[in-house]
């Protein structure tokens, strides 16, 4: 069985550097694909641009790291309304979905990874959108781990 999970990094400055782990459930047995997307609050990106570098190291195992230059794409709209609507305290809040923060791809599918028996991960991100732009920038980082896991049953 497969079953994915996330976890969110928070990027708030320009240039930053932001060590986290990663804490892989009991029941996972292999990560077979890691993705990337961004959330980006109050910029507008239109052309592709490199947003930072990521790097995760699984502890204990030498020779499973994985890097990858983080890369945005630029935003795309689709020709008809999706009827998208935020309830927000019970009432409907029309034309929020790209209000605060628009969700940016950074690939269309994951990568394709093989890392068995790991309970860790050590990762690094270096902003470098905001050092590039010369402003802080926020963002969040949200990385997808696709798994196979172990049913009781």
């Amino acid at each position: 069985m497969q079953e994915i999970f996330v976890q969110k990094v928070p990027i708030v400055t320009g240039g930053q550097v932001h060590y986290f782990q990663v804490n892989i459930p009991v029941n996972v047995v292999r990560i077979i694909g890691i993705e990337v997307s961004l959330r980006i609050k109050g910029l507008f990106l239109m052309n592709q641009w490199q947003t930072g570098m990521l790097t995760l190291q699984a502890a204990g195992k030498m020779g499973f790291c994985y890097n990858v230059a983080v890369i945005n794409e630029p935003l795309t709209t689709t020709p008809y309304d999706l009827g998208l609507t935020i309830i927000q305290a019970g009432f409907a809040q029309p034309g929020t979905l790209l209000k605060d923060s628009t969700a940016n791809r950074t690939c269309t599918e994951p990568d394709p990874v093989n890392i068995p028996n790991c309970r860790l991960l050590y990762g690094v991100y270096r902003d470098g959108m905001g050092a590039q732009m010369a402003i802080d920038t926020s963002y969040d980082l949200a990385l997808a781990f696709w798994t196979e896991v172990i049913t009781n049953g």
